[in-house]
């Protein structure tokens, strides 16, 4: 956790020290922004772009510093389910609260841990409405609430004692009769205020009089609270709310008082990852609502969301880069004239996560991978590959720095299958099966692997009719497809896995789901392919290609090559070449050299010349396209030899060829793909 993030230094050394008015890489203050009004800050990106990394790390770096509370809306502690008493966002008010609350080792001498009375307040007026109930599962549920009085072993040990005494003065004074829900409520409420606060810290729960309809009465608006929570619906919402706004009051409340936070300008933290989830809408909207009312406090909120949420994310939002944080917060709330100025979306700004660059590949690999040996466009083809997503970079490179013998052979596809240990209290394990675990939710991997060949929902839909049966069929498919667009996975016309490595990592896995010679899984899934796409020649031969049959390929493109309309020769060729290739060995390079042109039959009434021609230039298409090879200086100047010889060989298609010759080469050294045409 304590590496270089690369790419992501203006969050972690600008953005988050001027919010939080403290650099913990300089190890002393910083200069805070927005001191009347903080943004919510949303981390945005797809899968795999390093949003939990990233929090993980701030709370890291802070945690000895200021109070930090870290929550992943995703987490099963938070999927319940739960009864009439308590919700997911109850429990994940009461796991801030809880480790907001210990005092930081770094933090100055003077401040103290936090006690968060108004929300233990609030949080035990909602529980108590569970009695009566099993004793133990109850008398637990009720300390670990109670903790928040006071998070040390003094405090533990005083919770624990009046767990045992209230809930002795239930069962005496209920005995036999089944109580209202408001008396329990009532009951349990007094005799907190009684055994765990003293006069002074009583009046801490006042702010709970101004729940609606408790008129000015703190009791009452308990009472009230823990109604709206056991009823459901906007009630619980509202009373949800008014236990957030608890949680901040508690906050602001030791910032502003004795307790030797006002003396700090740290501010707390609050962390949540996957707040697309509703668990993240619950927690956050309450806060935006509250600061959009004139109702500020000073807790520095980051939430990290995967799939774009429209309700927190209306197209009003203010955004920016990353890179744009480095010097400034571009933030401001409009000016209370304005008509929508009370519009809490207002209150967020986006910071879009964006890829890593080249550069920062490189240094990855060059960290993990020292070796002189180490092919030095290794990074570049990792970079492809990954699109700069963070997390595939750090395990291909990682997976790099494990080849110490052979590093001059190493290529993304044997990275792929590289063995990985166990690192920072993580399983290790083949690296493509890692990736995919951290990319695509359990309950989809085996269906988007098969999916994974396919092109668009037509032929996922063919597909899954024949081999996912038993596995959700067809009717998945269309929810599959709007799960990536959610999820933000890139979209392409031509595959329905629009990302590179994602489609790469499932198909790798598709190819070796089964450990015998013969690749049955594979086969079938591109059989049947071929048979959808018996009236589609390129679809057919990209498919006829990935099980290794080219001569079908060869030979379309040899009878189809005078046409007129050579730009989409060009296409038809492209797309062939497209097909994934895990052969071993690797015969492309060889056969686009020409090294194995003298072992070829002569097809009858074909001219031999073109009919190597093309079949070379198809496979160093072929081997140039694929993102588990390393370009080959050789191959690329083949490519750009056969395609200058075949313009001049074409009865009126030379200009495009020639231009072909320059582009196509050109695209595979500046690792872009090959240029499309026909459009």
């Amino acid at each position: 956790m304590g590496g270089e993030l690369h790419g992501r230094e203006p969050v972690l050394a600008a953005l988050v020290p001027r919010l939080t008015g403290y650099s913990p890489a300089a190890r002393s203050k910083a200069r805070p922004e927005h001191a009347e009004d903080l943004p919510v800050i949303a981390l945005t990106g797809g899968r795999g772009l390093g949003k939990t990394v990233l929090l993980r790390r701030i709370a890291e770096d802070y945690r000895p510093h200021a109070p930090v509370g870290f929550l992943d809306c995703e987490s099963d502690e938070f999927a319940g389910p739960f009864e009439d008493t308590w919700s997911a966002a109850a429990e994940a008010l009461l796991s801030l609260g809880i480790q907001l609350g210990p005092r930081p080792t770094g933090a100055p001498r003077e401040a103290r841990a936090i006690g968060f009375l108004r929300l233990l307040a609030g949080l035990l007026a909602v529980a108590s409405g569970g009695w009566p109930s099993d004793d133990e599962r109850l008398s637990e549920h009720w300390q670990r609430i109670a903790l928040l009085a006071a998070p040390d072993p003094r405090g533990r040990e005083r919770a624990r004692t009046w767990v045992t005494q209230v809930l002795t003065q239930l069962a005496t004074e209920f005995a036999g009769v089944p109580p209202p829900f408001e008396s329990v409520v009532s009951t349990a409420v007094d005799s907190l205020l009684q055994e765990l606060f003293d006069r002074q810290k009583r009046a801490v729960i006042k702010g709970f009089g101004d729940y609606p309809h408790a008129g000015g009465d703190a009791h009452r608006g308990l009472v009230l609270l823990a109604q709206d929570f056991r009823r459901g619906g906007d009630y619980r919402t509202q009373a949800e709310h008014h236990l957030a706004r608890a949680l901040r009051a508690d906050l602001e409340a030791a910032y502003q008082g004795l307790s030797g936070w006002r003396r700090t300008a740290t501010r707390p933290l609050v962390l949540i990852d996957n707040a697309h989830h509703p668990l993240g809408r619950a927690l956050l909207q309450p806060i935006l609502r509250d600061r959009a009312d004139g109702r500020p406090d000073r807790t520095v909120i980051l939430a990290a969301l995967r799939a774009h949420d429209e309700v927190l994310l209306p197209p009003q939002v203010q955004h920016c880069s990353v890179a744009a944080v480095r010097y400034v917060t571009p933030w401001a709330r409009p000016a209370r004239q304005d008509h929508d100025a009370g519009d809490p979306s207002h209150g967020l700004l986006e910071v879009r996560l964006t890829p890593l660059e080249p550069a920062h590949v490189r240094r990855m690999v060059d960290a993990e991978a020292p070796d002189p040996d180490t092919p030095p466009r290794l990074a570049r083809a990792i970079h492809r590959l990954t699109g700069g997503q963070p997390t595939g970079v750090s395990l291909l490179a990682r997976a790099a720095g494990q080849h110490h013998e052979q590093p001059r052979l190493l290529t993304p596809g044997t990275l792929l299958a590289t063995r990985l240990p166990a690192f920072e209290g993580e399983l290790g394990g083949i690296t493509r099966d890692l990736l995919l675990a951290r990319l695509v939710p359990a309950g989809r991997l085996s269906r988007l692997t098969v999916l994974a060949a396919a092109h668009d929902t037509v032929s996922a839909a063919a597909l899954a009719s024949i081999r996912l049966r038993g596995d959700g069929g067809t009717s998945g498919v269309y929810d599959l497809a709007a799960e990536l667009t959610e999820q933000r996975w890139p979209a392409d016309p031509e595959y329905f896995v629009g990302d590179v490595l994602l489609r790469t990592l499932l198909l790798h896995r598709l190819r070796h789901l089964d450990a015998g010679p013969v690749p049955a899984v594979w086969n079938a899934v591109h059989t049947t392919l071929i048979g959808h796409y018996r009236d589609d020649p390129a679809r057919r031969l990209h498919h006829e290609l990935a099980l290794g049959e080219t001569g079908n390929a060869v030979a379309r493109l040899r009878e189809t090559f005078a046409a007129p309309n050579t730009a989409a020769w060009l296409d038809e060729l492209r797309f062939i070449a497209s097909a994934p290739c895990f052969a071993v060995p690797d015969e492309r390079r060889a056969v686009a050299l020409g090294e194995t042109d003298a072992d070829q039959p002569h097809p009858p009434g074909v001219d031999l010349a073109l009919h190597l021609r093309i079949r070379r230039l198809l496979y160093a298409a072929w081997q140039l396209s694929d993102p588990l090879a390393l370009p080959d200086d050789e191959v690329v100047e083949k490519l750009r030899d056969e395609l200058r010889w075949l313009s001049e060989a074409h009865p009126t298609g030379n200009r495009t060829l020639w231009q072909a010759s320059r582009s196509w080469p050109a695209a595979v050294l500046e690792w872009r793909p090959l240029p499309q045409r026909s459009t």
